[in-house]
Formats: C-alpha cells, sequence, structure tokens
C-alpha cells in the first residue's frame, strides 16, 4: 500500500469509526521500526551533474546499469554554462561564454542543420532553427554564435503538450504555459521566462523564442557516425533493458539503461571516457570539466531512427550514522575525481 493509499484508508475509517480510528492508526505507526526520510531521499535523487564536485561525481558510464539518456539537445546546465551565473551576463556584447553554434553541413548531398555546444554536436536537424519577429515573419538562424538564454527540459513543442494536458495553453513557445512566459504544471509554477531578464543576461542582443522550442536529438541517415562518440541500443528490450521513464513529463524524452552492455567501447571502438574524471574547473581552467567538456555520447535507441545523448547524473558518496563522513564526502570525492576511480557499488542506493 502506498502512502496516499493508506491516507484515504484512514479517512474512511474515521469517517466510519471516529477517533478511535486515528488512535489505533497513532498506535500502529509508534509499533513500525523507524525509517528514514534522509535515506529514502537521497536513494531517489538523481540531478544531472557535468563535473565532478564535493557532494558527488557525475555518472554512470553509458555502458553501465543506471544510465540515463534524453532526446532533448540542451539542458539547464547548458544555459548556465552559455549565459553564465546569476550575476554575470554573458558578454557585453551579448556573446556567450560557452556558445550554442550552428553549422551548415551536407548529408548525403542535402543540406543539414549541426547544432553545437561549444564545438561538439548536440543534434544535425533537417531544418533550420528559426523564430518569428515582431512583423509576424519567420526569421532563419544563420550559421554562428548564440548564448542560450533559457530552455525547457523536453523536446520542443511536443512535449510541451504533455504542460497543455495538465492545463496550460499553446502559446506557440513550446512550454505549455498557463499565462504567457508564466510555465505551470496542474497550477504548480515550474519555470517563469522574463524575457527582460533574459535580454539583460545576454547582454546587447534580443532573446527570441526558436520555434519548436528545445531541438530533438537527431542522427540522419548518412551523417558520418565515425565523428561520434555512440553506442547502439536499438535491439534493447524497452520493457526491462532500456526503459521510458517520466513520460507524464517528458513524452518518450527520458531513458534508462537497466542492465550494464557487454562492453564500455563505443561503436567506433573507442573507450567511453569516465565522467567521475570531470573536476569541477572555472571558465578559465584547461583541464577536462565544467568548461571543457568531453564529446557527448549519442545513443541509437529502440524505434525508428531514435536517437538521444548519455545524460550524467550525481552519484552520491556513501554517508551513513554508522559511517559518517565528516564533510559530507567532499573530500572523499575530491580524491576520487583526481585518481578517476568511481564509488564501489551502486552509489544512489547508499545512504
Amino acid at each position: 500500500m502506498n502512502s496516499m493509499d493508506e491516507i484515504n484508508t484512514l479517512e474512511s475509517s474515521i469517517a466510519s469509526s471516529g477517533h478511535k480510528a486515528l488512535a489505533l492508526w497513532i498506535q500502529n505507526q509508534q509499533s513500525l521500526t523507524p525509517s528514514s526520510h534522509r535515506a529514502f531521499f537521497r536513494q531517489r535523487l538523481s540531478p544531472r551533474a557535468v563535473e565532478s564536485y564535493i557532494y558527488g561525481i557525475p555518472g554512470p558510464k553509458a555502458c553501465m546499469n543506471n544510465a540515463r539518456f534524453r532526446r532533448f539537445a540542451f539542458t539547464y546546465k547548458d544555459v548556465e554554462m552559455s549565459r553564465s551565473a546569476n550575476t554575470q551576463v554573458a558578454g557585453s556584447t551579448g556573446m556567450p561564454l560557452t556558445p550554442m553554434k550552428i553549422e551548415t553541413v551536407s548529408v548525403a548531398g542535402v543540406n543539414h542543420y549541426a547544432i553545437k555546444f561549444g564545438d561538439q554536436v548536440r543534434t544535425v536537424l533537417p531544418n533550420p532553427l528559426q523564430y518569428e519577429d515582431m512583423y509576424g515573419s519567420t526569421v532563419t538562424l544563420p550559421d554562428g554564435s548564440y548564448t542560450i538564454c533559457n530552455l525547457d527540459e523536453f523536446v520542443g513543442d511536443n512535449n510541451g503538450n504533455v504542460l497543455e494536458e495538465s492545463g496550460g495553453v499553446a502559446d506557440g513557445k513550446g512550454d505549455g504555459a498557463t499565462a504567457t512566459e508564466n510555465i505551470q504544471n496542474s497550477g504548480q509554477q515550474v519555470r517563469n521566462y522574463d524575457r527582460n531578464a533574459c535580454n539583460a543576461k545576454c547582454g546587447s542582443s534580443d532573446a527570441k523564442f526558436i520555434r519548436g522550442g528545445n531541438p530533438e536529438v537527431i542522427i540522419p541517415a548518412g551523417f558520418d557516425t565515425t565523428t561520434l562518440s555512440w553506442v547502439d541500443l536499438s535491439t534493447l528490450n524497452t520493457s526491462t533493458e532500456i526503459v521510458n521513464i517520466n513520460s507524464e513529463r517528458t513524452h518518450d524524452a527520458s531513458w534508462l539503461l537497466q542492465k550494464d552492455l557487454d562492453t564500455c567501447l563505443d561503436a567506433n571502438g573507442d573507450e567511453f571516457p569516465d565522467p567521475a574524471g570531470l573536476a569541477y574547473t572555472d571558465l578559465f581552467s584547461y583541464g577536462r570539466g565544467k568548461y571543457n567538456l568531453d564529446k557527448p555520447i549519442f545513443a541509437k535507441l529502440p524505434g525508428d531512427s531514435k536517437w538521444a545523448l548519455h545524460d550524467f547524473r550525481t552519484q552520491f558518496k556513501a554517508n551513513t550514522p554508522e559511517n559518517p563522513l565528516e564533510d559530507g564526502g567532499g573530500t572523499a570525492m575530491k580524491a576520487a575525481a583526481r585518481s578517476g576511480d568511481n564509488d564501489d557499488g551502486n552509489p544512489n542506493t547508499d545512504l
């Protein structure tokens, strides 16, 4: 019985038996072995990470059980790296710190549009990115570098329909907002998009709503995949081996690998980099880390030409009342990051 079922049962008992039912419920609760809310929380906490830091190490590898994959090209982490922190702007002229780049490329003799973050491909689109100007005309973004001012973590306006089904409206922005620039889900605030604040973050440039929202991860037939790091998951069982998760929020944009693969080599025979070696870095650092990311790892999923990106998550160091870490694991995390060693077992199930 889950918590809501238990509450509903208690409510029915109180309605029929009065305060005696509540007293019996309290007595029963007192007889149970206490459990830890903190342990429950840590076992299920899985925030994105792009570098090792004092709380945890990113992972697991794309070939390992519990690896996550996403079908949208960019995340909030990318926003942070593109426009920088809240107290900084992306540059006095609106230039990005880590740019999103657009490059026109030929695939099987047809123009496509490689969308990159920094210098690494995130998706190759059959159509260019476009926005609508103040006159209602469609404008194509030319090849060049751009700041990512804001986004939603699902695939474009397709998955925005999830929010529309929860009370949002189709406003052409792909966010399912209940009102312009006010993004909610079932009446709860999810994200507020402030055009003026975003313009300020992007210097003197004007923020544009990109049609279709966050681009889908696409690798078209005929694209030279020897230039990518990728893994073929297309033959895995979608019920037991590679499963769609969070479908109520992202439709089919979030996937979870539920087995170790036979090899940790990508489809081109190169070993997957260990994300635990991504050190915390600032803008002026030169080692592997936040502003010097590894090449993204693509995954070919089951289905008709369906692709995704490996989505690092934070793996927490074991920290229990029996074996506490005085600094919450920070010193051990730094040591593990330097050595490239990962935590033993499944860190997300440690306390």
